[in-house]
């Protein structure tokens, strides 16, 4: 009786046993979704792993996808930041220029210091093919009769420089000479022939000075302090602008230009 059940035993235990065989043996075959082990070469280093043409191709294409996302957006945001800065120029333009206009729709609606700028009354020395002087403002006008009420005339728009002056006529300017002092007591001046027929002044006209008390609210563009003269019976001018009242003497027009600027070239 304990035999049979000893023998039992043993073939309960070795059946259990063929059965955990079995499913080991089956657990452990490779099947299709059991991921292949990669290899090692070492301890330490991973075997490589090599990409078929078609990855290769992909990953060559979402690299330079990449690259050309960066660089476009980078040309994007510099774009960006050009057109930001040109607005910002442009604004900057604009509100001068406003500003500019502003100043001058005021200027001719209220009373004007000389050191501001007033339609017509400023002239200036640029070099000695640009500059200005003060006429008559009408044509054949006598010159000491409109020493108060000259405007100004230039060989070149000036715009802001010298807002409402007009174009000297045609063949009026027939030489200009230009000297330059500079340091403390820098000046320029500018003198020369005109041809009186051209604004149809009179041979009889013996000229006579414009200066800053003489042309109100008159001024040389730069500079503190003037003195000009138009001596048509002559056909000669001359002008300077100074930083010094001493270097523009204005107490002696009789005188005339010679005299007053002994150093310019009247030919």
């Amino acid at each position: 009786m304990r035999l049979s059940k000893t023998l039992l035993i043993s073939a309960a235990l070795a059946a259990f046993m063929a059965v955990a065989v079995a499913q080991d043996a089956i657990q452990t075959e490779p099947t299709d979704d059991t991921p292949a082990v990669v290899p090692t070469t070492s301890d330490n280093e991973s075997a490589p792993i090599f990409f078929s043409d078609d990855q290769d191709d992909t990953e060559d294409a979402d690299d330079t996808g990449d690259a050309v996302d960066a660089d476009g957006a980078g040309e994007d945001a510099d774009a960006s930041e050009d057109a930001d800065a040109g607005d910002d120029a442009d604004a900057d333009a604009d509100d001068g220029e406003q500003e500019a206009s502003s100043l001058m729709k005021r200027a001719p609606r209220r009373a004007v210091p000389a050191t501001r700028v007033v339609s017509g009354k400023t002239i200036a020395i640029d070099n000695e093919k640009d500059f200005c002087l003060f006429l008559p403002p009408m044509v054949g006008g006598d010159i000491a009769k409109n020493e108060h009420s000259a405007i100004a005339f230039c060989t070149k728009p000036h715009g802001g420089a010298t807002p409402g002056a007009r174009p000297f006529p045609k063949g009026f300017i027939q030489s200009h000479h230009l000297k330059v002092n500079r340091g403390v007591d820098a000046y320029v001046q500018i003198t020369g022939r005109i041809d009186r027929k051209k604004y149809k002044l009179h041979k009889s006209d013996q000229g006579g000075q414009y200066d800053i008390k003489a042309t109100k609210d008159s001024k040389c563009a730069g500079y503190n302090h003037f003195v000009q003269l138009i001596e048509p019976n002559d056909d000669i001018y001359c002008l300077r602008c100074c930083m010094q009242k001493k270097d523009c003497p204005t107490y002696k027009s009789e005188k005339g230009c010679r005299e007053i600027i002994s150093n310019g070239n009247y030919h």
